[in-house]
């Protein structure tokens, strides 16, 4: 339906080199969760894709170190993320059990760590705070599963030095040129 579409695209847009874009696709998203967690229709796209991309986006520092260059945009959202994250976790887990084989899946996190963090987080009213700190901890120490970025992750951007300068399309590859002539397109 529409709002399956609604949702795919917000997804993409979670990580695209633009701040502005990427925080309103987030707060859509919470809305979105929220909305829709009653509707088993959305489950898997919210507990299962959803929750693997803000997962996937969570992990590039978490135990890594220092994430790439090629990701700084993405780490700068990575506190956003955290309250998407917990968002999900609260509003579905109760509901599906999607949401710990994607946290299983994605951050490689054992059954009895999520049977734990389910019966901390569900079984007794805590601050969001407290929650977000809690998911957090319990996703610290897992491998996430696959090092492919979702969907939007890595699309083009004009580098800085070369939009600074002033220098459009002359001092790019011609694979550079089309590359950004088609991400301007996208949007």
């Amino acid at each position: 339906g529409l709002g399956e579409e609604v949702i795919h695209v917000l997804m993409a847009s979670l990580f695209w080199p633009d701040s502005q874009a990427t925080g309103k696709a987030i707060q859509a998203l919470q809305k979105a969760v929220h909305a829709a967690a009653p509707h088993p229709a959305y489950h898997q796209q919210l507990a299962g894709q959803l929750l693997q991309q803000v997962l996937w986006g969570m992990s590039l520092t978490s135990g890594a170190g220092e994430a790439t260059n090629e990701y700084a945009h993405i780490v700068a959202v990575n506190t956003p993320l955290l309250h998407l994250f917990r968002d999900i976790y609260i509003s579905l887990a109760p509901l599906t059990p999607l949401v710990d084989q994607s946290i299983n899946q994605a951050a490689g996190t054992d059954a009895q760590t999520l049977a734990g963090l389910r019966t901390t987080l569900l079984g007794k009213a805590q601050s969001e705070k407290r929650q977000r700190a809690l998911l957090k901890e319990a996703i610290k120490g897992g491998q996430r599963a696959s090092p492919i970025p979702p969907l939007g992750a890595l699309a083009p951007r004009v580098p800085r030095a070369r939009a600074a300068a002033g220098v459009a399309g002359a001092a790019w590859s011609e694979e550079e040129s089309c590359l950004a002539f088609d991400w301007v397109q996208a949007q």
